[in-house]
């Protein structure tokens, strides 16, 4: 079993992705409401420094998603194949970010 983070920084690739979950049958993860280190901390800075990385930052988007899944390895590579169709590449410059770690024990998941 592995648990797949998936950070989604823009809402039409959040929508979209829901989509394509569902059309492929993926369910049972959590979505959070996130945002990145780099903007709180911007936002919290009285440096004047802060203030054109801050309007860099921010761009109409102070929020992110965070959706996290918990899967068998061929559930986690569908849902990772997912992400790659919808974002056109996850790994351009600010679309998001996308990773597992092994899960060794859980308790709570239906199947």
């Amino acid at each position: 079993m592995q648990a797949l983070f998936i950070v989604i920084n823009h809402e039409k690739h959040f929508d979209s992705l829901l989509d394509e979950f569902r059309a492929q049958n993926i369910h049972g993860g959590t979505i959070l409401e996130s945002e990145g280190l780099a903007t709180t901390i911007a936002e919290h800075s009285h440096d004047m420094n802060y203030g054109y990385f801050r309007s860099l930052l921010n761009s109409g988007r102070p929020y992110n998603k965070t959706i996290f899944l918990i899967g068998n390895d061929q559930t986690i590579q569908k849902a990772k194949e997912c992400v790659r169709k919808v974002t056109g590449g996850i790994s351009e410059e600010n679309k998001g970010i996308m990773f597992t770690i092994a899960v060794n024990d859980f308790e709570g998941l239906t199947k």
